[in-house]
């Protein structure tokens, strides 16, 4: 498991509305399963955007076949964004 975090300091905030995975300059490995979280403590941690690929679900596993593909090639990137009823349904301005 990996993770890597970023900290913006004290007194500013995050609202992401999409992030960008961008794969290294190889073809041969590709991150395929991943949560984007966000947290204000460090302790309780939101999920905003989660990737299991072979769920199960033909149709679901379509999508992140092709999502895959994108990531495979070297340097590629994909772009997801984040469903913003999210921030409300927790209730947080940003992290």
């Amino acid at each position: 498991m990996s993770f890597f975090g970023v900290d913006l300091g004290v007194g500013r905030q995050l609202l992401p509305s999409c992030y960008t995975i961008r794969n290294r300059n190889v073809d041969t490995y590709v991150m395929v399963n991943w949560r984007f979280e966000g947290s204000n403590d460090n302790d309780h941690w939101v999920t905003l955007d989660h990737r299991h690929y072979q769920t199960g679900d033909p149709l679901i596993d379509a999508n992140f076949i092709e999502e895959r593909k994108l990531l495979c090639k070297k340097g590629g990137f994909s772009t997801w964004s984040i469903d913003p009823s999210i921030y409300h349904q927790i209730g947080l301005n940003g992290f």
